[in-house]
């Protein structure tokens, strides 16, 4: 039982009305049987509409899958409104039964080719057709299949109109991969979903081809065929034609081809066909009308009928009765009944009797209870007498093919869903490696990412570090520089001082010597102090000559000394942004390399991911395939056990009733040479009569005698050839049932053959295509690897040839601005010589000097002595 059902499911609760339908329908009679279970012909109680009331049981084995399939035709019907889709009315829940009532209709296409036994015309096929189509593309243009379409599912109305019915096998979606419908009318896209991929509506225009067919021909092709050979015979043989006839224009024959155009992409969708010159064509508007009017009357003739040879049965039997209560005769006791040779040689109509005889006692069993209905009740029957184009038998026929066929039902519902289970096993087998393998890349990547954030981090960090370092040897100049200039300036003073101290000891000797040099000569005082004013001016003059150039000496070698230690702490700086470079390269080299090494980790690990993922998907549909050619095996050779046990059934009965049959040929013969004796007796009489006659009394007796002696003679011939006779028949019939059956048998085991060898050419031809789809994905998968190990090879170079072209651009990038550093230390200091001792501020130079970036940008500033 499903979990939830009825109202009580959130669902479908709004689906079903809670009235009881027992007291708001008459139901009537039974109008048809299917697998899911009985239609009923019924009224309305409060307005008399009638509908049809389609009783479908959820009990039992895979309940759960009948109230799915319940619910969806349900919700189909629900959502379709359109003149050719069978009408909604409501739906009800009794026990284990769904009630869902809906328009009801006077019968199906099939019904109308059943009731007259003949052909249609074509202006006919064309009308049921058209009808169909309009239907079909209403379907269609809201991506809805039907899956189903047969005449048995094409239902009319008593004004004409073309019905489509039975959406037990529709889908809600389009496109579709469930393998579903019935055998003979499937599309090969259909059966071969599984192994080719999904389908639309245009499976629905192949099953219109066959059932156009099976109007024009009364039987679709294949009908004679097991159902599931006729599935490996739709799939890998040549679509069927119409026969060859005058009776179908080059416009029907057209129609036919293209709907069963075996590639699904070149055939013509229902929008196509309702342009095609066969459905453009102008038509009586009552054809379909015209046609029902017909078939009612075939009905009413076949009831008359069927009423009349059961009346006859009943008088024959009463009689034999009446007969047998007597005493019998030999002939009588010999001799067969009538209804036994009809039964004999018509076991349709003996079936048929049969089943009006059950059908008229039911009804005669019901008759009191007719009595005690109501008058409304008796009216509703009176009106709908004749509402069905469906003879009682139609019914009846149903209900026993339905109880014979239930093995087969079975067989093909097994099989149904055993492919649906495959499919079902391969999607979701699909869905989870894909998740898994997406899963599976996410996480790759991500792992990926936090490597790279990480090494982003360090790169970041090593960055930092060797700005600090650059920054702390700037400062170690600018230190380092402040030491040595306070050292160059010390020792500068210092030699100053003692030059000046030098100066002051040669000044005092030369004033002693140039006093000396006055004092010796003769001359007045006058003259002396000024001569020794003179020259002691011109000591002092040529001193502070001598001092000044001391002094520039100092300078220019301190400045000398100076330009030579700012140069070599720029060299140094230079060679640590080098070093400092080389190492940030090198950690994004090896950076570069951990990351190509990651991602071909990474690939290698998805493309194996991959390769087990499509192994794995490709030994489930092995052995699926495995699985399914072992039922089809079964299937076929359960079939073979059935048609072998049927016809050994059937020359069993066909022996045992060749004693009856010989027994009354031996009758009829008898009777034959019984006669032939009566004849002969009183043929001799007669002649002996009139020999007697004749001839004198002394004579009478010699000629009695002889007389007696040649009729014994002629009876004795007369018996001879009639155990001849009789030994004859017997041979010939014993000859002619073992002749008979041993070609049926012949036939029987040349047509078992026949569906073994397609079967095994079917189940080869899927497995050969299931072995060239399996290389076409390994092959595609490869490819795919390829391409993917290509596009890594070529993501490497590219970031290869990235970071080497940064490298280069980086190193040429401080090779220029060092250079540029050195021309402008160099111009900086030339231009500044003559300033150099301007300045206070000693280490601002430097300082400004040892910023990289604003360096080239200020000037050096000089130092003061």
């Amino acid at each position: 039982m499903p979990s939830t059902t009825g109202w009580n499911d959130p669902n479908v609760g709004e689906y079903f009305s809670h009235e009881n339908p027992n007291k708001k329908f008459n139901i009537l009679r039974e109008i048809g049987h299917g697998s899911f279970g009985a239609v009923y012909f019924a009224r309305n109680k409060s307005n008399s509409q009638a509908m049809a009331i389609k009783k479908m049981s959820f009990n039992g084995k895979n309940s759960e899958e009948k109230w799915q399939e319940i619910i969806k035709e349900i919700s189909f019907l629900r959502s379709c409104s359109h003149k050719n889709i069978i009408e909604y009315y409501g739906c009800y829940l009794v026990d284990d039964y769904v009630w869902l009532s809906m328009e009801y209709c006077i019968g199906s296409a099939a019904d109308i080719v059943e009731v007259h036994k003949d052909l249609l015309h074509e202006n006919e096929v064309a009308a049921i057709c058209i009808g169909t189509l309009e239907g079909l593309r209403y379907l269609h243009s809201t991506n809805r299949i039907h899956r189903d379409v047969k005449a048995g599912n094409v239902l009319l109305t008593s004004e004409g109109v073309v019905k489509l019915g039975d959406f037990g096998s529709a889908s809600l979606k389009c496109p579709a991969t469930t393998f579903v419908g019935s055998p003979y009318w499937m599309a090969p896209e259909v059966i071969l979903s599984m192994d080719e991929g999904p389908y639309d509506g245009k499976a629905d225009v192949w099953s219109l081809g066959i059932t156009c067919i099976e109007l024009a021909e009364r039987k679709p092709p294949l009908i004679n065929m097991n159902a599931m050979s006729a599935l490996y015979h739709i799939a890998q043989n040549d679509p069927p034609t119409l026969k060859e006839s005058p009776r179908w224009s080059v416009a029907f024959v057209s129609f036919v081809a293209k709907c069963l155009n075996k590639d699904a992409k070149d055939r013509p969708s229902t929008e196509d066909l309702m342009q095609h010159e066969f459905v453009t064509q102008d038509r009586p508007a009552h054809i379909l009308f015209n046609l029902i009017q017909r078939t009612k009357e075939a009905v009413r003739t076949m009831d008359s009928l069927s009423y009349k040879r059961l009346k006859k049965i009943v008088i024959e039997e009463s009689e034999q009765t009446n007969i047998n209560s007597q005493p019998a005769t030999e002939q009588q006791r010999n001799g067969p009944t009538m209804p036994h040779i009809d039964h004999d040689s018509d076991d349709d109509n003996s079936s048929q009797s049969s089943s009006n005889i059950a059908e008229i006692s039911d009804r005669s069993m019901n008759e009191p209870v007719r009595e005690n209905e109501s008058s409304e009740d008796r009216d509703l029957l009176g009106q709908d007498r004749f509402a069905t184009i469906r003879p009682i038998s139609f019914v009846s026929r149903e209900r026993r093919e339905h109880a014979s066929h239930n093995n087969y039902r079975e067989q093909l519902l097994i099989y149904t869903r055993m492919r649906q289970q495959h499919q079902h096993q391969l999607q979701s087998l699909n869905a989870k490696l894909t998740s898994e393998l997406h899963e599976q890349i996410k996480q790759l990547d991500k792992d990926h990412e936090s490597f790279l954030h990480g090494t982003e981090r360090e790169l970041e960090r090593i960055r930092n570090k060797h700005k600090g370092d650059l920054e702390q040897n700037l400062r170690a100049c600018v230190t380092e520089e402040k030491k040595y200039w306070k050292t160059v300036r010390d020792k500068n003073e210092q030699e100053m001082k003692q030059f000046n101290s030098q100066q002051k000891a040669d000044f005092k000797i030369i004033k002693t010597s140039i006093k000396k040099e006055l004092d010796e000569m003769s001359c007045s005082s006058k003259d002396r102090e000024t001569m020794k004013r003179k020259k002691l001016d011109e000591v002092l003059q040529r001193q502070s000559e001598d001092e000044r150039r001391k002094l520039q000496e100092l300078r220019n070698g301190a400045d000398l000394k100076l330009r030579q230690f700012r140069k070599e702490q720029l060299l140094c700086h230079h060679n640590l942004e080098k070093q400092l470079l080389q190492q940030e390269l090198n950690f994004m080299q090896q950076r570069k390399d951990q990351s190509h090494e990651t991602l071909q980790r990474h690939l290698e690990i998805i493309n194996d991911t991959e390769s087990k993922h499509m192994k794995v998907i490709q030994d489930l549909r092995l052995a699926q395939q495995q699985k399914q050619h072992r039922i089809e095996w079964d299937n076929e050779n359960e079939y073979e056990r059935q048609r072998r046990n049927e016809q050994r059934k059937k020359q069993l009965i066909a022996q045992r009733q060749q004693p009856r049959n010989l027994k009354t040929q031996k009758d009829r013969i008898k009777r034959q040479f019984a006669d032939m004796v009566k004849t002969q007796n009183r043929q001799f009489k007669s002649y002996e009569k009139q020999l007697l006659q004749r001839e004198p009394r002394e004579k009478h007796r010699e000629i009695s005698k002889q007389l007696k002696e040649e009729r014994n003679r002629k009876m004795a011939a007369l018996e001879e050839q009639y155990d001849k006779t009789i030994v004859d028949l017997v041979e010939e019939q014993a000859s002619r049932l073992t002749e008979s059956q041993t070609i049926e048998q012949q036939a029987l085991e040349r047509m078992l053959q026949q569906e073994k060898e397609m079967l095994s050419a079917y189940q080869s031809r899927m497995m050969i295509q299931m072995k060239t789809q399996n290389e076409k994905e390994r092959t595609e998968c490869e490819e795919k690897i390829t391409n993917r190990r290509k596009e890594m090879d070529s993501r490497k170079m590219e970031e290869s040839m990235a970071l080497q072209q940064l490298r280069l651009e980086r190193q040429q990038e401080l090779q220029q601005r060092h250079q540029y550093e050195l021309n402008f230390f160099k111009e900086s200091l030339d231009a500044s010589l003559s300033h150099l001792y301007k300045s206070s501020s000693t280490s601002s130079g430097i300082r400004n000097f040892g910023k990289s970036q604003s360096f080239m940008n200020k000037k050096e500033s000089a130092h003061e002595y």
